[in-house]
């Protein structure tokens, strides 16, 4: 016969284990989520994503090297519209990288758009998450 210290020792290490290994998995299914959805500002550039993709904007600007110099009447045209926006941002290599707004975030370019009173060098700051390649905004603000 096992004695009493004998099975709630086995007891305690067997608790032991599973809080462990719930703990392991609680972060591992918690902390991804928690790391994508922290807000990260973004410097940058307003641009639609069709002359973004383009390289070189349907008003001549050079998006890879002078997004500042796109204008504002492209980014009200209706196919630039429909395209959806982003923000370009400065890389280390002096090219800027695109990255695409969610739903949210091209109805905020939109009423910014509408409102400025810029004709182009709309410079930007977004706070947002990046998340499987799409930046779900949750601010725009003009500077």
């Amino acid at each position: 016969m096992k004695s009493l210290a004998h099975c709630v020792g086995r007891g305690l290490t067997f608790l032991t284990i599973a809080a462990l290994v719930v703990g392991f998995w609680a972060v591992n299914v918690t902390y991804p989520a928690a790391a994508q959805a922290q807000e990260t500002k973004y410097e940058g550039y307003l641009a639609d994503a069709l002359c973004a993709g383009r390289g070189t904007a349907l008003d001549g600007a050079d998006m890879k090297k002078h997004p500042e110099k796109h204008s504002v009447a492209c980014l009200k045209e209706p196919p630039c519209v429909a395209s959806g926006f982003g923000v370009l941002t400065k890389g280390k290599d002096d090219n800027y990288t695109f990255h695409k707004f969610d739903k949210k975030g091209d109805e905020l370019a939109l009423e910014l758009i509408k409102k400025t009173k810029k004709t182009d060098h709309l410079s930007v700051d977004v706070a947002g998450r990046l998340e499987n390649g799409v930046l779900n905004v949750q601010s725009i603000t003009e500077k």
